[in-house]
């Protein structure tokens, strides 16, 4: 590992923050091509660290090297809710459009189902604890529970039970 001087340490540090590539940073520090800038990161530690942590969260280089910005997994997951929202508030606009046309009820037409992205806390991590039973069901809402849950594979069907269960007690216990 080369041991830097101060001056280099410095320049490195604003190169970082500048998101300055990994090439042009190892060319103005007098390295080799492989030279690896997070071990140097991790020996000095602290705020080279910090710096050599958010200059690869804040941009990436793609394979021409050209620095490009690349979002994190909290703006892509974002950014995928609001198309989502934007294509359901379309679709439902649209129906109503077409229900008003049509002359008929827009009520009556359109059903939303909407299932959470995430399952609440109470049924993950130490909570989620199977309990195998035996229960008797009527038969026609069986069958079509087992549909919906073929159809519907964002859950398991333990999940899906677990969560109309827990809902159900949420709406009528309290």
């Amino acid at each position: 590992m080369k041991i830097l001087t101060t001056e280099e340490k410095k320049i490195l540090l604003e190169l970082l923050i500048d998101d300055t590539p990994f090439t042009k940073i190892r060319e103005e520090l007098g390295v080799n091509k492989n030279y690896n800038i997070k071990n140097l990161c991790e020996y000095l530690g602290g705020k080279y660290l910090r710096a050599y942590k958010l200059h690869i969260n804040n941009y990436k280089s793609n394979s021409n090297g050209i620095v490009t910005n690349a979002l994190t997994k909290t703006d892509f997951l974002n950014g995928l809710n609001l198309m989502f929202n934007k294509i359901k508030e379309e679709t439902i606009s649209n129906n109503l459009l077409e229900a008003k046309d049509s002359g008929s009820d827009p009520k009556e037409e359109i059903i939303i189902l909407s299932l959470p992205k995430v399952l609440p806390a109470r049924l993950q991590g130490e909570n989620y604890q199977i309990k195998q039973t035996s229960i008797k069901l009527v038969d026609n809402v069986w069958q079509e529970f087992q549909q919906f849950a073929k159809t519907n594979k964002t859950y398991s069907t333990i999940e899906y039970l677990s969560l109309a269960i827990l809902e159900f007690l949420e709406k009528y216990n309290g």
